[in-house]
């Protein structure tokens, strides 16, 4: 699951999802993160969203070896699922890539 997320003209802190797309939230906001304990674990951008004034989506964002990439996890109602960011801080823009859900299987015994 993919989205594209513009930002937005009053706040440049949040970013608003394309019309049309389907995705578990609508806005989301980027900051830098404000705990010790989120840099303290190699959080460089906190990821979050909000609806009916409830938290739906919070993480730290890591690099990757690719410039631009941040990696994180969100909780969703089956599990958490790891997610892919790509931040183009000069368009304005950042795109969120929901991976699919792992399922392990258990080694087999001999």
């Amino acid at each position: 699951m993919r989205a594209k997320f513009i930002r937005s003209l009053v706040r440049p802190d949040i970013f608003d999802c394309e019309p049309g797309v389907s995705f578990p939230f609508r806005y989301c906001r980027v900051s830098i993160p404000r705990t010790q304990w989120l840099r303290n674990n190699g959080a460089i951008w906190v990821l979050e969203s909000w609806q009916d004034h409830q938290k739906t989506a919070f993480t730290g964002l890591r690099a990757t070896r690719e410039s631009g990439f941040y990696k994180g996890n969100l909780l969703f109602p089956d599990g958490k699922r790891n997610i892919l960011v790509e931040i183009d801080q000069p368009a304005g823009q950042i795109a969120i890539t929901i991976q699919p859900k792992r399922t392990r299987k258990p080694r087999s015994r001999l």
